[in-house]
């Protein structure tokens, strides 16, 4: 996955990562959580940590929720733990969480293009 690229914006639009193995997304840093704010842990990092990435947080192919608690806020908890895991591991990936499908195409690109050209114009309609 795209260190860079991990929960940021694009175009208004932002990107989560969609959990395969767990091994490239850190927990404190990128942008994982689906439907939670900016995606991102707003607890902070105990000093005596070694947990770092997603994947520490999983055994087959569950969440460990001693983990959870111990680390994170109740919503965040809440919002982590219903959150699916891949029955068949594989790599994380980089998809557009306002997507269904997680894919950025040119159709979407195009509505989205549409859409901020006719924001834009009922903003200058209304000056």
């Amino acid at each position: 996955m795209e260190r860079t690229a991990v929960g940021k914006k694009s175009s208004g639009m932002s990107s989560r990562a969609k959990i395969g193995d767990g091994k490239s997304i850190k927990i404190w840093e990128d942008g994982w959580i689906w439907d939670f704010e900016e995606g991102k842990i707003k607890t902070t990092r105990p000093d005596n940590s070694s947990i770092l990435f997603v994947n520490q947080l999983i055994s087959q192919e569950k969440w460990k929720m001693e983990l959870l608690n111990q680390y994170f806020s109740q919503e965040e908890v809440k919002y982590v733990s219903k959150m699916p895991l891949s029955l068949f591991g594989g790599s994380d990936r980089l998809v557009w969480s306002f997507l269904s499908s997680g894919v950025y195409t040119v159709k979407f690109r195009y509505f989205l293009a549409k859409k901020l050209l006719k924001k834009e114009k009922n903003t200058k309609k209304k000056k």
